[in-house]
């Protein structure tokens, strides 16, 4: 499938966790499996890997999505999307 990654704000004081942000690739297709693979840093940035994705017309090049986050409201916007370009 397309794929999605749920990105939860926890407080450890009171161990409860909510959802802040559902992450959908942009312009996302059925075999991107986006979010199988998962990155966090603590600065609020969140990698997603979408290895079926197609990219620079190459079918399942894959990439990685970058979101940056409010690392208080966890509320995410989409920041960049890397690709490797030397790829065969």
């Amino acid at each position: 499938g397309q794929g999605v990654v749920y990105a939860y704000a926890c407080s450890i004081s009171s161990s409860t966790c909510s959802l802040g942000s559902v992450l959908i690739a942009p312009q996302g297709a059925t075999s991107d499996v986006m979010g199988s693979s998962v990155a966090v840093a603590g600065s609020g940035v969140i990698v997603a890997g979408a290895p079926g994705r197609t990219a620079s017309g190459k079918s399942s090049q894959g990439s990685a999505f970058v979101f940056l986050c409010n690392t208080t409201s966890v509320v995410c916007t989409s920041g960049s999307n890397m690709i490797l370009s030397n790829i065969n």
